[in-house]
């Protein structure tokens, strides 16, 4: 395949295929203007943080070689969900310019494909809801539970609010919502964070710590208790699909470790 592919590492844990439908300034790799201070896109090999933060533009020729590689899986037989976008952000404020994630998702219902975005982008994906139908899944990146913490981490992102409110909207109209919780720097306003999203009716949250910047990550102590905390409010929410990511396996308490087979 060519423009879908196969994640590895960390993002393999959010689904089996991807696709990164926005590039940098010259249309490659990846590209975001959100300027996440917390973001690794910018330390991968080949990759420049000050390209990849420049405004973003739709990858050349994507659209067709999509066309293609749907082709291919329909032949396959192969209906994994295509997650939409890792190296960056489908609802990016230059969505609005230039429409690249509308005519992905187009494509992707054109062929039946399950598919899953994951944005910080907010309301901005409200106006392609109806493309998502029983096939798309609308996912959240939230951490936060402070404004003031968002307009520091994420300044280009989405108010909190206003992810808030995409999600409602979704939920209105039948979308399934998941959301990513990582990367888990303040661990209160996570928490915090995570029960707005239970109140919301978000049916799969995913849970993840800080990896790439250790100058922010806390003491093995601080992410025992944050474990503990979050089996709390697992237990309390057990209809939800929860998913621990492999960067915080370690820490939660033994009893969840045993159940999971983790050692």
């Amino acid at each position: 395949m060519q423009v879908v592919y196969e994640p590895k590492g960390a993002a393999a844990e959010y689904g089996p295929l991807a696709i990164n439908p926005w590039g940098n300034h010259e249309g490659k790799w990846g590209g975001c203007s959100h300027g996440c201070l917390y973001c690794y896109c910018g330390l991968l090999p080949g990759q420049k943080a000050e390209w990849y933060r420049q405004p973003p533009r739709p990858k050349r020729g994507l659209l067709g070689k999509l066309h293609r590689d749907c082709e291919r899986l329909l032949r396959e037989r192969d209906g994994r969900r295509i997650v939409v976008q890792f190296l960056g952000d489908p609802y990016c404020p230059e969505e609005r310019d230039w429409w690249q994630t509308r005519e992905v998702l187009a494509i992707l219902r054109e062929y039946e494909r399950p598919f899953a975005t994951l944005t910080k982008g907010g309301t901005r994906a409200v106006c392609d809801f109806e493309s998502y139908g029983d096939l798309g899944w609308f996912g959240t990146s939230l951490v936060w539970d402070r404004e003031a913490s968002r307009q520091h981490w994420e300044p280009g992102a989405a108010p909190i609010a206003d992810r808030l409110e995409a999600i409602a909207v979704a939920r209105a109209q039948g979308i399934r919502c998941w959301a990513s919780v990582e990367p888990v720097i303040d661990q209160e306003e996570a928490l915090a964070a995570i029960q707005t999203l239970l109140v919301l009716g978000v049916e799969d949250i995913r849970v993840g710590k800080i990896e790439h910047h250790p100058e922010w990550d806390s003491t093995p102590e601080e992410w025992e208790a944050f474990g503990r905390n979050l089996l709390g409010i697992m237990r309390d929410a057990p209809e939800v699909d929860w998913m621990v990511k492999r960067s915080l396996r370690a820490y939660m308490p033994g009893e969840w470790r045993e159940a999971h087979n983790e050692h």
